[in-house]
């Protein structure tokens, strides 16, 4: 007997493509296993929800326990300011009080401003500065040809004075005006 392997070749003949049939790569869900897989993820929140219930009843606990005791220590008296710190804030004030109280008034500083108006300016206290040295000067003169004599003297030793005393009046006029200012 001859087996296929003693068969000479036969030729190849062209096929026609054998139509196949379209694969499906799609899996339709089991409704069985979709339904356990929604009931797990709803129990899983609902654990959820009430653990955060919990917490949230444990937090408002503790916010109420802090409220009732924060008003026993403070006795009842709910004014937020310690001892101390009104003490302290008092101090102040009656610092500030009692410097209000040597402040000048408005009638001091405008009794000041009269006066100063009344008073020579730097221009005239300058001017009455060089005619004494003018007089002096001439006094001088006067006094070396025909003498000294103690009475000229002791007159130009009192205008002097008063020229200094006038300087000073109003140098402390100033001094006061830039003060109260």
């Amino acid at each position: 007997m001859t087996g296929p392997e003693d068969q000479p070749t036969e030729p190849l003949r062209p096929r026609e493509p054998v139509a196949r049939a379209a694969v499906v790569t799609e899996t339709v869900p089991d409704d069985t296993r979709w339904a356990a897989l929604l009931d797990d993820r709803l129990r899983s929140l609902k654990s959820m929800v009430a653990l955060l219930a919990v917490l949230a009843l444990a937090a408002l606990g503790l916010a109420i326990y802090a409220l009732v005791r924060d008003n026993d220590t403070s006795g009842g008296d709910n004014n937020g300011a310690s001892a101390a710190h009104v003490a302290q804030l008092d101090d102040r004030v009656s610092a500030l009080e009692s410097k209000a109280d040597k402040a000048a008034t408005k009638d001091d500083i405008d009794r000041l401003d009269n006066r100063i108006d009344g008073k020579a300016g730097k221009q005239q206290v300058a001017d009455l500065s060089s005619e004494v040295d003018d007089l002096r000067k001439t006094v001088e003169q006067n006094s070396s040809s025909s003498g000294t004599d103690s009475n000229t003297t002791q007159a130009i030793q009192q205008i002097d004075d008063r020229l200094d005393q006038l300087e000073q009046d109003v140098k402390d006029l100033q001094d006061q005006q830039s003060q109260g200012q």
